[in-house]
């Protein structure tokens, strides 16, 4: 949640633009992380306008006379948004370095590499689950790795206790992660 008031001084009343950035100043700022990337993620975006400046209109004086203060025109007051813009880009996990459009839905989806699938990249191809998902990062893409079903499998899921006690074998022939191939032929 990003909240500010920043933004509710006198001036400008009108014609006036505001421009405000969720990441300006935070950590990572200049060296993307995981961290960042969370806190900037948003589905939906809401605008909250609470109460208007009135310049103490409330307290206006009609006809000079100080017991008849006119509260209603504090009801006059509306807000007026001419336009707002937001840019975003699509969530791939750092697993994709584009995010095109379907031309028949419209709807944006990530160009998943790194052996990984999903709309949002956000788990292993089939046969790719030698180690667990992991979001990638500018140091280090964690690609998911491929299992070794000796081509017996068309996919294998990841099992910790395969992992924890180094009994599944990778393509290199290294006893290490925990891929299970699943319904062997």
């Amino acid at each position: 949640v990003h909240c500010t008031s920043e933004y509710s001084k006198i001036t400008p009343l009108e014609g006036g633009e505001i421009h405000t950035s969720l990441v300006n100043g935070r950590p990572g700022v200049e060296k993307p992380s995981l961290e960042l990337q969370k806190f900037t993620r948003a589905r939906y975006v809401r605008l909250r306008l609470i109460s208007p400046r009135t310049l103490n209109a409330d307290l206006m004086i009609i006809n000079r006379q100080t017991h008849r203060i006119d509260r209603s025109v504090t009801m006059r007051y509306f807000y007026s948004i001419s336009d707002i813009s937001i840019g975003g880009q699509c969530i791939c996990y750092g697993h994709a370095e584009s995010c095109p459009s379907d031309p028949v839905t419209g709807q944006f989806k990530c160009e998943c590499r790194h052996n990984t699938c999903g709309e949002s990249c956000n788990r292993c191809c089939p046969m790719f689950n030698q180690l667990p998902w992991k979001p990638g990062t500018h140091e280090h893409p964690n690609s998911c790795q491929q299992c070794q079903c000796f081509n017996h499998a068309d996919s294998c899921v990841y099992d910790e206790e395969l992992d924890n006690n180094k009994w599944s074998i990778t393509p290199e022939g290294v006893y290490e992660g925990g891929g299970r191939c699943v319904d062997c032929k």
